[in-house]
């Protein structure tokens, strides 16, 4: 049996070997990030903005911990630090797929660069209620502006090191 099973598994030997030290992987560097985050709170930063899914939880907890400020990403992460959170960037992933995939279904599908974003409904700002009213207004219209293209949002590709 165990032979049969390897025979089958023979073409995925690189994959089967990386997935768990990947997994491995994942687990130690989310480990890694509150003592990340709070050696960045020990110099004084005052809002942490994640950019990691559900890895930006760690994030998030250390804020929470010190009583600072902090931001989500990809989806609404109120619920995670609801006294400490400004806002979340929220990916809408169904537009982008459908952009995608009916550019396929009509044959107009090429590769390249396609730039979307709240003009396209593929990202928007979720603004807490711990950003002050005027602050909440000033930030409203300006993401008002950007999806009607008032504003334009300059995008840079620069590789910096």
């Amino acid at each position: 049996m165990i032979k049969t099973l390897l025979a089958q598994v023979k073409e995925f030997k690189k994959a089967s070997f990386l997935t768990p030290v990947f997994m491995i992987l994942e687990v130690v560097v989310e480990t890694m990030i509150p003592l990340v985050m709070a050696d960045m709170i020990d110099n004084g930063v005052d809002v942490i903005k994640h950019c990691a899914n559900a890895c930006g939880n760690g994030a998030m907890s250390a804020a929470v911990d010190a009583g600072i400020w902090c931001q989500g990403d990809s989806y609404d992460q109120s619920s995670l630090a609801p006294d400490n959170i400004l806002d979340s960037a929220l990916y809408n992933l169904d537009v982008v797929l459908d952009t995608a995939l009916g550019s396929v279904a009509d044959g107009s599908f090429e590769g390249d660069v396609y730039n979307l974003g709240m003009a396209d409904g593929a990202v928007e700002v979720l603004l807490s209620d711990n950003v002050p009213d005027e602050v909440k207004a000033t930030a409203q219209d300006a993401i008002d502006k950007i999806i009607s293209g008032e504003l334009e949002v300059e995008r840079d590709y620069t590789l910096r090191n």
